[in-house]
Parts: structure tokens; sequence; C-alpha cells
């Protein structure tokens, strides 16, 4: 059966049957963007070496010396530079891992330094800018958020076998991660955003002020909370409206504050049964948070028959989440119960009591076999599955959408060239991915691409959407 499986594994990866995912805010990619087992389509489970201390722990049971792994994904975007300052990497997975033996076990730690973990596209130009750098209109193009994800990761794992058979894996995983979105009220719009909370508060606030329309009756505030949304007036009539409003001396308000008003108001009742699909306070991207989360991963991998070894190993995460925005920020008032939390974390945040909180929790299963018909060649096949819950029915829809499952399979195989190198490929998830390594005195030197991997992690773009990861083994 197990045979079947890799034969099966190779069929596929010769097809490269194609199928889609998008992870975004319920990724778990970061971590395990590992020149060797990504070349080989994300497989790792039934693997050896200092990676497995990010997909599998009982992988390092058989590493009996010092070892040390770094990674680093390159690449820039075209016109990222000169004119408007340097910009983090296409993107930023950079994983290290040392790896310990010990007399009876084997101890890594696995970790991202601060800041080599994320993106950052807050500088990238658009559409309608002035450019000053070669490249620069090409990058306007792209369709990639001007947002920024930074953060950084810890493992720390052990792994024996006392002479059997089968190995053990244990590790313990720390996370800290803080998103922010877009800030510029006109890039929002250039860039196509349908709305923002911030402007449903700026037009509820200053039109409740003005009776010429009767606000509360003509947009239908109380149908509005309720769900059974009836706006009398409706898309361009809205315009009249808010020029009188603008031109009442005691309205103070300017040109820009009315052109928004009148944007906010024309767009959202202009199909109002759309608007209530969305929910105004469901506009993630605009929210900036913080992510902290601490969990335990366990592994394991046995021979069952020469040359075949079986790898599993399962994840559960806990998340708190802080929205770094209060009420009249962008929150409703709904959200101001729950709970408060202070932190003074890694990334330089201080933040006051009040912030609405939420909790999630991230399990993933991973099993997985390698297949070593000759000492030259090796054959992987993982399985994933993921699963987010959220344990606050009250904070879906401010950041989450809910409970999801996912499921992916990865594929890949390696082939031995000697002591000189090897030769890598495979399907992450039907994206194909190809790599390879060179042996420079001991020095391992590692290369792989996917194919279109990035706007799963980012969430948008679809040009220069290789991932491209670079690393070294010793």
């Amino acid at each position: 059966m197990a045979l079947l499986l890799l034969c099966c594994a190779g069929l596929l990866l010769i097809l490269g049957l194609q199928s889609a995912t998008a992870l975004n805010l319920y990724q778990d990619i970061f971590m395990t963007l590992s020149a060797r087992p990504l070349a080989m389509g994300g497989s790792g489970a039934a693997l050896e070496g200092p990676a497995s201390v990010f997909y599998n722990p009982a992988g390092l049971a058989s590493i009996r010396s010092l070892s040390l792994m770094h990674n680093h994904s390159g690449r820039h975007f075209p016109g990222s530079h000169a004119g408007r300052g340097n910009e983090m990497d296409q993107l930023d997975g950079d994983t290290q891992a040392v790896v310990v033996p010990l007399p009876l076990a084997t101890y890594a730690h696995g970790f991202t330094f601060s800041g080599e973990m994320g993106y950052d596209y807050r500088n990238h130009p658009r559409p309608g800018d002035v450019f000053d750098y070669p490249g620069e209109e090409i990058t306007a193009q792209l369709g990639y958020p001007h947002e920024h994800y930074d953060g950084r990761e810890d493992y720390d794992a052990i792994a024996l076998n006392l002479g059997l058979p089968c190995a053990f894996g244990y590790s313990n995983r720390r996370s800290i991660g803080r998103f922010s979105p877009p800030s510029d009220f006109e890039g929002r719009q250039r860039e196509g955003w349908l709305y923002s909370a911030d402007e449903a508060k700026l037009a509820e606030n200053r039109c409740n002020q003005c009776h010429d329309c009767g606000f509360a009756e003509s947009y239908d505030l109380a149908g509005r909370q309720s769900g059974a949304w009836k706006p009398k007036l409706r898309g361009g009539e809205w315009d009249a409206v808010v020029r009188r409003m603008a031109a009442k001396p005691d309205a103070f308000l300017n040109t820009y504050l009315a052109q928004r008003i009148n944007a906010f108001l024309t767009k959202s009742t202009a199909d109002p049964a759309k608007w209530l699909q969305q929910d105004l306070y469901q506009d993630r991207n605009s929210l900036p948070w913080l992510r902290m989360g601490e969990g335990q991963q366990w592994g394991l991998q046995a021979r069952v028959w020469p040359g075949l070894t079986y790898g599993r190993s399962e994840l559960k995460l806990d998340y708190d989440w802080t929205v770094l925005a209060l009420p009249g920020q962008g929150i409703p008032e709904g959200y101001t119960n729950l709970n408060g939390l202070k932190v003074d974390g890694e990334l330089g945040t201080v933040m006051a009591e009040g912030f609405p909180t939420l909790s999630s929790r991230l399990k993933t299963k991973r099993s997985g076999w390698a297949f070593r018909p000759v000492g030259w060649l090796t054959l992987s096949a993982d399985e994933l599955r993921e699963s987010y819950i959220f344990r606050e029915d009250k904070g879906l829809g401010l950041l989450h959408e809910g409970k999801q499952d996912r499921q992916s399979s990865h594929l890949g195989g390696e082939l031995a060239l000697g002591q000189l190198g090897r030769f890598r490929w495979g399907s992450y998830d039907g994206r194909p991915t190809v790599g390879g390594a060179l042996n420079l005195l001991g020095l391992w030197v590692n290369y792989s691409e996917v194919q279109d991997l990035l706007p799963s992690i980012v969430g948008a773009g679809k040009d220069y959407a290789d991932v491209h990861v670079y690393g070294v083994e010793l």
C-alpha cells in the first residue's frame, strides 16, 4: 500500500495536477520556507535534516553532529529602490536552525530574526503616481496590497530514537506578528476599496448634525443596524444633499471631508443588498492588529520497511489577537465589552487597556512517506490538514470569517548526484517546484523555487508571484 502511494505520488508529479488555495489570514506558510523541503513540494513529514524543526521534530533524531541552517527568501519587485527608499524583500521568510546533539537526544532551536518574517509594500507606487525611478511603472500595476506584516517565531525542539527503528520529537513554538494596513484614503480609493469603517463613522457623525434631509430616515439607520436596510436616497441622489450640507456655515466641512462623505454614501446605498452581504465592519484589511501565539508540536518517524519511512506530526497553536483600534477608529461600539489586553512586546508595541481582543486556535496534522528505492533517489509525499477555530462568536466579522478547514498535498523528489549536489522537484499543492543543492567543501548551498505561491500568502497580486528561497546547511 505504501509503495502504491509513492507510485501514485510520482505519477501526480509527472501530470502536474493543479489545485487552488488562498490562505491569507489563515495561512501558516512562513515557517515552512526552507529550501530543501520547499523544493520537494513542501513535503517534510518523513524527511530528516535541520528543517525538521519546522515540519516534524522527530526528523531531528538522526542528526548526531552540530548542524546549522539558514534560509533567505530573496528577490525584489522592480522599481522598489531609490526614490521611495528600500523596502523589505518581496517576501521575508528567513528561517534559521541550530541543531545540537546530546548524549541521549538531539536539541534544536528554530527561529526567525525580528523583521525577517513578513512583507512590506507600503512604499510601492500606485497607478497615477509620478514615477521617479525605472521600473516603478511596472510595480504600480502589480496589484499587491500597500500594507505591512512583520513578525518572528521561535521553536525549541527535542528528539530521540533510543536505538529503535522509530523516532519521537516534541517542540514548543512561540509567535508574534503585527499587521499594518494602508493608511491613506486616496490610495485606498485608487486601489478600488469599496468602503472603510472610518468613512462610515465620519458620515454618521456629521450627517446626524444636519437636518436638511432627515439623515436617520433617509439613510435608514435603524434598518442598517437591524439588517433590513432600505435607504430612501440611493447612489447619486446624495450628491445634492451633501452639497447643501457643506454650504451651511455651521457644518464645518471642507471640500475633502465632503468628498469623503459623498463617496461613502453614494457607494454604500447604490446596492444596499450587496453592502449588507459584505457587512460594513468586515473590512479586515483596514484594521491593524497584533497577534501573539504559543503552542506545541509532536512528531514521530518510523521505518516500516527497508527504504520506506512514515512520518506524522501534529501542532496545536493558540493565538491572542489584539485589534489596534478603538470604537470610533473603525470598531463598532458592540466590541467594547471584549477584554482589554496590555502588551509591552518584542515589536516595540506598548498598548493601553481597552483594545478589542480575540482568540483562535490553529491545529495542523501533517502525515507522509519517504521512499528510497535506491541510495541516490528519494520520493516523498505529505498530506497537510489545517483547522482554524475561533472561540468568540462576537469577534467573527471583525477580523475572521469563521472556522476554516483546509487540506493540501505536497509531493517531491530528490536525485543525488554523488557528493557534488542534489536535484529536487515537486508539486506544492499543484504548484510546480524545483531546486537543487551544491556541496562546497561540506557546505551545502540550497535553492528552491515555487510557482505562484506569493499570492496565497499575501492575498493579492498576480505578477512576480513565484517564491524563491536560498539556503545553506553545515
